[in-house]
């Protein structure tokens, strides 16, 4: 069975669950209750493809709200008002919709098929973002500080045979020559994932890299984050695994080789010819910082940071949760344990390469994930 069509059954499926599970409506429910029920028949009767039907019960419940104050509530009647009344069929919007498109379809649907006053304000508001066109970061705050994004131009060293950007006065390199990558790849990381109140954002004005800091930058990538905070540290330890990033690497802290260390092996809880663990790294030196971005497997770095995390009482991390469907709580189970104090990044995020991220696959995982923690103490508990 091809993609479409297993996406189609578990929409099906879906619908006729919704059909046959949904309570039958009374005078005693409240016009958000009400408007609910008959947006939620609207959605079910259309994927049938009974638009008659949907396209009397979407006027009911844009009927109830229409002097309903709700945004959240107004929005999602809205998109489904366009997409009922549009003279397509829902098989056919699907086979012209992209990835993204379905994603966000998928994750409408889905929250739709909720009873509206169970589902949690602050998913309520990640979902108006979503609806607004805000797929992967679904922050509030963030739509509403937007930042004017600065023009980096790109650059070619010739001795180096690299491209690069300038970035504060520092060069930062890039591997491959894909150039429409490597510009969407240094917008994304560098201005978008960076904004204030990204879900994405390691660093906040209280929460920050200090003078003198020994700062390791764990699943480094280009290192754009190490080479932001270059200056401030005493020492900077770069952990890459992927090769195609060693001459990028090398060449951007070239002019910091004195105080930077770049260490060609993936981080983990075991230590072998491709993998380190921080513990066997560092024995009983010093660690202030660590910034950990590793697809999945940052539980797996902590486990092999015990005596790091015991040895230094003023260390703070920031570590990517969005990966996996529960790592948000286990990796803040594990730091409790450790007795640090921790904050969540603002708003959520949708991880769309997770294959539990679709309905049906893995229901208990959620849609919207926290971004990543940021977690310190004061000395050890």
């Amino acid at each position: 069975m091809d993609n479409d069509a297993l996406y189609l059954d578990r929409i099906v499926d879906a619908t006729e669950l919704l059909i046959e599970n949904i309570p039958k409506l009374d005078n005693s429910k409240s016009h958000a209750d009400r408007a609910d029920f008959f947006l939620k028949l609207a959605i079910a009767y259309f994927i049938q493809n009974d638009k008659p039907k949907a396209q009397s019960y979407i006027l009911e419940a844009i009927n109830i709200i229409s002097e309903n104050s709700d945004e959240i509530f107004i929005s999602l009647v809205n998109i489904w008002q366009q997409i009922i009344f549009d003279a397509i069929s829902f098989e056919d919007r699907l086979s012209k919709m992209n990835g993204n498109q379905k994603r966000i379809f998928e994750i409408v649907l889905w929250y739709s098929s909720l009873i509206y006053h169970e589902i949690p304000r602050e998913y309520a508001e990640a979902l108006s973002c979503v609806i607004q066109g805000s797929l992967i970061f679904c922050s509030k705050k963030m739509m509403c500080n937007p930042i004017e994004k600065k023009n980096f131009p790109l650059d070619f060293d010739t001795d180096k045979e690299l491209f690069f950007f300038t970035v504060s006065g520092k060069k930062l390199y890039y591997a491959g020559n894909d150039i429409k990558y490597i510009l969407h790849n240094f917008e994304f990381t560098n201005q978008i994932e960076q904004q204030p109140y990204s879900p994405h954002l390691y660093f906040t004005e209280e929460f920050c890299v200090r003078t003198g800091d020994v700062f390791c930058d764990i699943g480094a990538g280009e290192a754009n984050i190490a080479l932001s905070v270059v200056d401030k540290c005493s020492e900077v330890y770069v952990f890459e695994g992927d090769e195609k990033w060693m001459d990028a690497l090398t060449a951007t802290f070239m002019p910091f080789k004195s105080k930077s260390t770049i260490i060609r092996k993936k981080v983990s809880d075991i230590s072998s010819d491709d993998f380190i663990n921080l513990d066997d790294y560092f024995d009983d030196r010093r660690v202030d910082f660590l910034k950990i971005d590793v697809e999945g497997y940052e539980l797996n770095v902590l486990h092999g940071a015990k005596n790091v995390i015991k040895n230094n009482p003023q260390l703070r991390m920031c570590i990517c949760t969005y990966h996996k469907g529960c790592d948000a709580y286990k990796i803040k189970d594990f730091l409790d344990g450790y007795g640090f104090k921790i904050e969540f990044s603002d708003g959520f995020m949708l991880f769309n390469e997770d294959p539990d991220f679709y309905i049906g696959s893995a229901p208990e995982y959620p849609y919207f994930r926290y971004g990543l923690i940021r977690a310190w103490r004061e000395e050890i508990i």
